[in-house]
């Protein structure tokens, strides 16, 4: 932690200074981890997210808000939702992709296999 009562040499006053504003403020050891952004006409929520295998910073887009306002809301409720462990990120994948790759390997325990190769069929052909 920053020593507030150390002697401060002159060539050190601007980053001191700086250093202590920060840890008065209680921003020492926190990071922002989301903002806000205009993108055209709309607002964008940005938010961080370090990967913790990698230790990489990827960032989720989440986009489509009127206003400022709208979007600061938003990334306040997503912020919440990641603190909460209920956070899903934004995904590519189809329902499709989802149904065929997720959803039926799953349920396959759990029904006859007609019912498999009926779904899956359906599935492949309508979805």
């Amino acid at each position: 932690m920053l020593d507030l009562g150390a002697t401060v040499q002159p060539w050190e006053a601007g980053r001191t200074a700086l250093l202590v504003g920060i840890a008065s403020k209680g921003w020492a050891m926190s990071r922002q981890r989301g903002h806000v952004r205009k993108r055209g006409a709309s607002w964008v929520v940005v938010l961080s997210e370090v990967d913790s295998e990698t230790g990489d910073r990827k960032r989720r887009y989440h986009s489509g808000y009127r206003t400022k306002q709208e979007a600061e809301q938003a990334r306040t409720e997503l912020l919440g939702r990641m603190d909460g462990a209920t956070y899903v990120p934004p995904s590519s994948m189809t329902v499709g992709e989802y149904l065929l790759e997720k959803w039926l390997p799953a349920v396959e325990s759990t029904l006859r296999p007609a019912t498999f190769r009926t779904y899956r069929l359906t599935i492949e052909a309508y979805v």
